[in-house]
């Protein structure tokens, strides 16, 4: 199936008032354009999971094969991006979803909105195996958007590891400032840097003590022959 226009249609949306600065405007303008990008990209998901119902021409429950999204499932995405909102800035939100109703696809549309806007987001999980499990999924309709390098899921331990290390890697930094070494740094203030937007999955799991209770240490190992001597 041929969906070349439909995807170019779809980055076309928010092409001409997108911000590839520290500078996005969330404001009315931006916002009004959310509901038609969100159409466009459930009519997208939708085709590309059709095949079996393309394949199913004739069957009575011919319906059933073709994926649609709920109206509760685009209501808390709307929500989330402020649609229905007098504010000019996008705000902190909580939307509960319970197991089975879609939390994958809501979280994964949402990220693509705000990506196509301009940001660069991060989707943490308090599983590996079921953030890899989400990022598979979906990365067909990142790759067709081309927007698979500004979406990341990961632990929220990996996240913490890529953003730490967005400008060398923190470890090696330590260990050539104590051996006096020289250690070339990636440019801190690169133009293409995006507006950074957290999402979280399993918001309770995240206040737990183990991830907001808790602080993450990363350490370096250093080995030197002047250390041997200090422990003698």
């Amino acid at each position: 199936m041929k969906l070349d226009q439909l995807i170019s249609d779809t980055k076309l949306i928010l092409g001409s008032i997108r911000r590839d600065s520290d500078t996005i405007t969330w404001d009315a303008n931006v916002r009004g354009q959310v509901p038609k990008l969100a159409a466009h990209i459930f009519a997208l998901w939708t085709l590309l999971q059709a095949d079996h119902y393309f394949e199913a021409e004739g069957l009575d429950d011919r319906e059933n094969y073709l994926i649609q999204p709920h109206a509760a499932q685009v209501i808390s995405i709307f929500r989330l991006l402020g649609i229905g909102d007098h504010n000019e800035k996008l705000m902190n939100h909580l939307v509960q979803i319970v197991t089975g109703e879609g939390k994958s696809i809501v979280l994964a549309v949402t990220a693509m909105i705000v990506a196509l806007a301009g940001f660069d987001v991060n989707c943490a999980c308090f599983s590996e195996y079921l953030g890899q499990r989400d990022y598979l999924a979906f990365l067909p309709l990142f790759n067709s958007l081309g927007i698979q390098h500004h979406i990341h899921y990961g632990t929220f331990n990996k996240l913490c590891e890529g953003i730490i290390n967005e400008n060398g890697d923190i470890r090696q930094l330590v260990e050539k400032l104590i051996s006096n070494s020289k250690y070339e740094t990636r440019n801190m203030h690169s133009k293409n840097e995006r507006l950074k937007i957290l999402f979280i999955d399993e918001v309770d799991v995240f206040f737990s003590r183990d991830f907001y209770g808790n602080v993450y240490t990363p350490s370096a190992s250093w080995k030197d022959t002047t250390l041997k001597s200090l422990v003698k």
